[in-house]
C-alpha cells in the first residue's frame, strides 16, 4: 500500500468535516491503532488511526466497521480517555506548512495534531497544560510538494488497499470476503451481535441509575423527603439507617454488575472477531450494520438553539419512549406539572450551563406545542413545568 499523498488527504479531511459538533464517546487504542467512537446526527462513527510506520493512515467510517483494535492499555490511550473523552470537535484541518499533519481541535480549546509521514508517524494531544505524545516527536520539516507522488484513490480504494495490507498481516481486521454458505456459522455471529446489543442497553439503563447519588444526599440532609424524581430511590416506611444503607447497598451492586457487563461484552467482541476471521466463515455482518441501540427514529417536533442545544417535543406516547431512550444521562427531560403532556427532551453537550434566559424560551415554545391549537384560548395562564437530568427519570411499566 502506497502511503497517503497530500492530495488525498485533503480529500479525507473534507470529508471528514462531517464530524464537526460530533462528541468523543469512546477510545479504543492498541499497539498501533487508535479507534476514535463519535456521536453525531443519532448515530455512532468512527475515525481509526493506524500508526504503522509505513503507511500511517486515518480511516472515518460510518458503517461497516471491519472490526475493533485489539486493546492494549497504551499511555496515550489512557491520557486521551481522561481528557478527551465527551468533547465536541470544532474543526478539522491539514498543516499547510507541513503537508502530513491533521489537526482535529475541540470546543474546549484542546486539540489532536496527527502525524501521517511515513517512518515517523505519530500523534500529539494537548488538554489544558497538559500534553503528551504517542512516541518521542520529531522536528518536522516544511513539506514540498517536489516530490509527491501522482495518486489520487478515493476513500473506497483507501479502505481496499488498508484492509488488505492488515488482513494480510494478521492483525483482525480483514477485508470483506465472498459469501460463505456456512450458515451454522452465520446463525452463530448473529446470535453473538444480538447478545452484544442487549447487553450494551443493560448498562446503558444501570449507568442511569442514581443509588449512590440518592445515598450522598440523604445522609448529607438526614431526610427522606427527597426531591419529587427519586421518590422511588426511598421507601417511606423504612428507617433513615435503612434507606442509607439500600441506597449504598444497589449502589455497590450496580457497579458490580456494569463492570461484568463491559467485562462479558470484551469477550464476546473477541469471540466474535475469532469467528469472523474462521477460515470457513466470512463476516457476515459488520458490527455497524446492526441497528445501535442508540439510533432510534422519532418523530418529534425540535427547536434548535443558538447554544448547540437542541430541544425535541415527542409526537405521541411511543414518541416520548424514544426520546427517553435516546437521550443520554445528562441530557434534561421537561413535563407539564400534574398535567398530561408530551415529553421535552433537551440534548445539550456534557456538563453544559442551562441558563434562566434559555429555560424561558424553551419554556414557552414547550407549552406552545403541548396545548396546540388551545394555546390562543389558554394564553394567560400560569403552568407549571418540571424538569430534571434524563438519569433521575423511569419509566412506570
Amino acid at each position: 500500500m502506497k502511503s497517503l499523498s497530500v492530495s488525498e488527504l485533503d480529500n479525507l479531511v473534507a470529508i471528514l468535516q462531517t464530524l464537526k459538533g460530533a462528541q468523543l464517546q469512546e477510545i479504543v487504542s492498541s499497539e498501533n491503532d487508535i479507534l476514535f467512537e463519535l456521536y453525531a446526527h443519532s448515530e455512532k462513527l468512527y475515525l481509526w488511526l493506524d500508526l504503522s510506520a509505513l503507511w500511517p493512515t486515518l480511516l472515518p467510517w460510518s458503517s461497516g466497521l471491519p472490526a475493533f483494535p485489539k486493546k492494549k492499555q497504551t499511555p496515550m490511550g489512557l491520557f486521551l480517555k481522561a481528557n478527551f473523552i465527551g468533547q465536541i470537535v470544532e474543526a478539522i484541518e491539514r498543516s499547510k506548512e507541513f503537508g502530513r499533519v491533521v489537526i482535529i481541535r475541540f470546543k474546549s480549546g484542546d486539540h489532536l495534531e496527527i502525524r501521517l509521514i511515513p517512518r515517523s508517524p505519530n500523534i500529539l494531544a494537548r488538554s489544558g497544560d497538559k500534553k503528551m505524545a504517542w512516541s518521542k516527536p520529531k522536528e518536522l520539516t516544511p513539506h514540498s510538494s517536489e516530490f509527491e507522488p501522482a495518486v489520487d484513490r478515493d476513500l473506497g480504494a483507501l479502505r481496499e488497499a488498508w484492509l488488505n495490507i492488515r488482513g494480510g498481516k494478521g492483525s483482525g481486521v480483514k477485508a470483506k470476503p465472498t459469501p460463505s454458505t456456512d450458515q451454522g456459522k452465520v446463525k452463530k455471529v448473529g446470535k453473538i451481535n444480538k447478545a452484544m446489543a442487549q447487553i450494551e442497553e443493560s448498562i446503558v439503563n444501570r449507568e442511569q441509575e442514581n443509588w449512590r447519588e440518592v445515598g450522598e444526599w440523604v445522609k448529607a440532609n438526614q431526610s427522606l423527603k427527597v426531591p419529587s424524581e427519586w421518590r422511588l430511590f426511598v421507601d417511606g416506611k423504612r428507617s433513615l439507617s435503612w434507606n442509607i444503607e439500600n441506597c449504598f447497598r444497589r449502589a455497590g451492586d450496580n457497579d458490580r454488575k456494569v463492570e461484568g457487563a463491559r467485562h462479558r461484552l470484551d469477550q464476546l467482541r473477541a469471540q466474535l472477531i475469532d469467528v469472523e476471521s474462521s477460515k470457513k466463515l466470512d463476516p457476515p455482518a459488520p458490527i455497524l450494520e446492526r441497528k445501535p441501540t442508540q439510533k432510534i427514529a422519532y418523530k418529534g417536533r425540535t427547536l434548535n438553539l443558538d447554544n448547540g442545544m437542541k430541544a425535541v417535543v415527542g409526537a405521541s406516547a411511543a414518541d416520548n419512549m424514544k426520546l427517553l431512550r435516546q437521550a443520554r444521562a445528562w441530557d434534561l427531560w421537561f413535563h407539564l406539572r400534574d398535567q398530561p403532556s408530551s415529553h421535552l427532551v433537551l440534548f445539550r453537550e456534557k456538563n453544559q450551563k442551562l441558563d434562566l434566559a434559555t429555560i424561558r424560551v424553551i419554556g414557552d415554545w414547550y407549552v406552545r406545542q403541548a396545548f396546540g391549537k388551545k394555546w390562543e384560548s389558554r394564553r394567560g395562564e400560569k403552568v407549571a413545568i418540571q424538569y430534571a437530568e434524563v438519569r433521575y427519570v423511569k419509566p412506570i411499566k
